[in-house]
């Protein structure tokens, strides 16, 4: 019995470490969302999604998926499912939403419908779910995010708001459903290609559904299955329904995976004290202390254990009597040579790693500019001597704005060039949160990341992951405190970018306004940049009556939103991000009176604007630029952005004196003290702590007026 008991208990072992060992199924956070409309009032009824989301939500269930499935729902049971849905994604690592239903698309911008819908116009539209808010609730799950959209079904409603909005606007309302181009980590999987219709099916479950139904607990990888799904629609419904399959993944994931358990037999016991009596005479031929030391870590518990002690002791008290003390020397560390040179060992150098967009899409391409006046600062500290006698090797690698490019890249810089930090990574949020993760698991300080988001500000679940520039968070809380403190009494309209820019500037704002947000704040309106314009939104944010604009938007946005503002003869004061102040642009698309009187804010210096031209930082960020950069753009706000970074991550290094260790350089990054890098605006410094990851929270308000932003008032904190 004893025998076949230890088998057992070999077979209940493996079968454990091989469940441990399955990845993604056995130790991911998984939730879905699955909903299923058929029981429309003022459409005809569709007998299929009831059970295709009671089937997709159970097979979901058995592949580890915490479910939230809902049936029939109208407009606020849409919205309190996928509110719901949004809190439970933010801390899984994979989030699936699967809808199947009436949808439409009209300018481009998909909805999803709820049975109680009823379309007059096209102002009913905001009654429904937008596929794109889905979209940004899915982007907060960790890995993977997976849309499926089983909806493109013909819609008898989309035909009662064409016929009511004219045949003029009817062009904005199209077939099917509008093609969304999957974001980095996405998988979006429609039930037929984009502007044409689906069929609901004659069975249980429509065609696209049985598919799923057949594939998704296949021990397949995701894409694989995705594939396999669009293959049997086509086939099943003899090549007349296509399904559209977008995959922006980056690895293999497994929904499901194979068990294999072996059961390996125990080698026999071997005796440890078998060999000693030889490797003792060995040890006593050779008569050293090194050889006795040998033995004794071999064969600690052995017969010759205590004669290899004795010898030992016995040849300490002989050298000891022969040692003659040695003069104390004075320690030279070899790099203090005024003249550093490329050919000194590794012990004199500071690899610093770094990823930049320097190929890839032209909008990207322009930030190239930030990691080569970087490459500069630092070839001149190598000039000037390097920090503590070595120099800094910066190796800066191109990213070709591809997140597999990034994150092989990091890996490369980790793993094969030894980096002692990777410093100022410019990619998207999402590449920049898995290269975050990466380097958090491998202890790697991902330093003064370039992005304003506040995830870069988190070191109680991210210690080795610090920012730089004023968090969109800190930016809101400014201009709260700025319009509380000009206009208590404004009412405020909003229009914000619905993704992670967009929602944290908001945040931050309403945290500034406090308890007063629900009161000033009379209209919020998102928009996707998948839209070719915003002007209806900004349309009925000035139905609002609102004499206080927010205008949360990158600079195409922006500006189309001002130039309309001007357009409808609205005069609400005016407060646009950041990221948006670039003059050309605003001028450009907006017009110069247009984008008078406007505020922001700002944490730099301007080396454009005349008022700084005899400034002493700027004139030595001009003569730098001259001799380390001269093809470099001296008025360029991302070069100056560069130049600061470059010098904070400086001073780190100097504060760490001989220990360049990768712990101590975290350290110090995070005990920096009213540090001014040179071209930050006057009364901003930088200071940080084990618990404020958040380098810069203080911002200058400024305004828009004679061709340039004006500072106004004093540096207000936005901590």
């Amino acid at each position: 019995m004893s025998v076949f008991r230890n088998i057992i208990w070999i077979v209940a072992t493996t079968l454990f470490l091989a469940l441990a060992s399955i990845g993604p199924s056995g130790a991911d956070t998984r939730v879905a969302l699955v909903i299923g409309n058929g029981a429309y009032r003022n459409a005809p009824q569709l007998p299929n999604p009831s059970n295709d989301a009671n089937d997709v939500a159970a097979a979901l269930r058995r592949s580890g998926f915490e479910t939230i499935v809902a049936i029939d729902l109208d407009r606020n049971g849409m919205e309190d499912a996928t509110i719901r849905f949004a809190r439970a994604a933010r801390s899984a690592d994979v989030a699936m939403f699967y809808y199947s239903g009436h949808a439409l698309q009209f300018g481009g911008v998909n909805y999803l419908v709820p049975i109680d819908a009823k379309l007059t116009d096209e102002s009913d539209l905001r009654r429904m779910a937008r596929v794109d808010d889905i979209v940004a609730d899915l982007q907060q799950a960790k890995n993977l995010r997976i849309l499926v959209l089983d909806s493109c079904r013909d819609n008898p409603l989309a035909e009662q708001l064409k016929r009511s909005i004219g045949m003029t606007r009817a062009v904005s309302l199209q077939r099917g459903l509008a093609k969304i181009d999957s974001p980095q980590g996405m998988i979006v999987a429609y039930a037929t290609q984009a502007g044409r219709t689906a069929d609901d099916g004659t069975g249980r479950n429509s065609p696209y559904t049985a598919a799923f139904l057949k594939n998704i607990e296949n021990e397949e990888e995701i894409g694989t299955i995705f594939r396999q799904v669009s293959e049997d629609v086509y086939e099943t419904t003899r090549h007349e329904q296509l399904p559209e399959l977008s995959l922006s993944v980056i690895g293999k994931f497994y929904l499901r995976g194979k068990i294999n358990v072996t059961i390996v037999p125990q080698p026999p016991k071997v005796d440890p004290c078998t060999s000693a009596g030889d490797h003792w005479k060995s040890a006593e031929a050779i008569g050293t202390r090194a050889a006795f030391e040998d033995h004794l870590k071999l064969f600690s518990s052995c017969a010759f254990a205590g004669l290899a002690r004795a010898r030992i002791e016995m040849l300490q008290t002989k050298s000891a009597a022969l040692v003659v003390p040695p003069k104390p020397a004075t320690r030279q560390s070899p790099c203090k040579d005024k003249v550093i040179a490329a050919s000194l060992t590794d012990e004199c150098v500071i690899k610093i790693g770094n990823i930049m967009p320097y190929t890839g899409p032209a909008p990207d391409t322009r930030f190239a500019t930030v990691g080569k006046v970087e490459a500069a600062y630092f070839k001149k500290i190598n000039a000037e001597g390097g920090i503590n006698g070595r120099r800094i090797q910066f190796l800066s690698y191109d990213n070709s704005s591809s997140p597999t490019t990034g994150l092989e890249q990091v890996r490369k810089l980790v793993e094969d060039d030894k980096v002692a930090a990777v410093f100022s990574p410019l990619h998207t949020p999402t590449t920049n949160a898995m290269i975050r993760d990466y380097l958090n698991k491998q202890e790697v300080p991902q330093l003064f990341v370039a992005s304003p988001l506040a995830k870069w500000g988190d070191p109680s679940n991210f210690p080795w992951t610090m920012g730089w520039e004023a968090s969109f968070q800190a930016e809101g809380r400014v201009y709260a405190r700025y319009i509380l403190a000009n206009r208590l009494n404004a009412r405020i309209a909003v229009l914000y970018e619905n993704n992670d820019f967009g929602k944290d500037l908001l945040k931050g704002f309403k945290d500034g306004l406090g308890s007063k947000a629900s009161e000033m704040i009379v209209r919020e309106e998102a928009y996707s940049t998948s839209e070719p314009t915003i002007d209806s939104r900004v349309v009925f944010l000035k139905s609002s009556n609102a004499d206080v604009f927010v205008n949360i938007a990158t600079p195409k946005f922006a500006a189309q939103a001002i130039a309309k503002i001007a357009e409808l003869g609205w005069k609400p004061m005016q407060f646009v991000s950041k990221v948006s102040t670039s003059v050309p642009p605003m001028f450009g698309a907006a017009g110069q009176q247009s984008a008078q009187g406007i505020f922001s804010s700002r944490s730099t210096i301007d080396p454009g604007d005349p008022m700084w031209r005899d400034h002493p930082a700027v004139r030595e960020w001009q003569s730098f630029m001259k001799t380390y950069y001269p093809e470099g753009d001296v008025a360029n706000v991302l070069n100056v952005y560069g130049y600061n970074m470059a010098r904070t991550l400086v001073q780190v290094l100097k504060q760490c004196g001989d220990d360049l260790g990768r712990a101590n350089i975290m350290k110090q990054a995070a005990n920096l003290k009213d540090f001014d890098p040179g071209l930050l605006a006057p009364g901003i410094k930088i200071n940080t702590s084990s618990t404020d990851f958040f380098p810069i929270e203080q911002l200058q308000m400024i305004k828009f007026e004679r061709n340039y932003w004006q500072p106004i008032g004093a540096v207000i904190d936005g901590h």
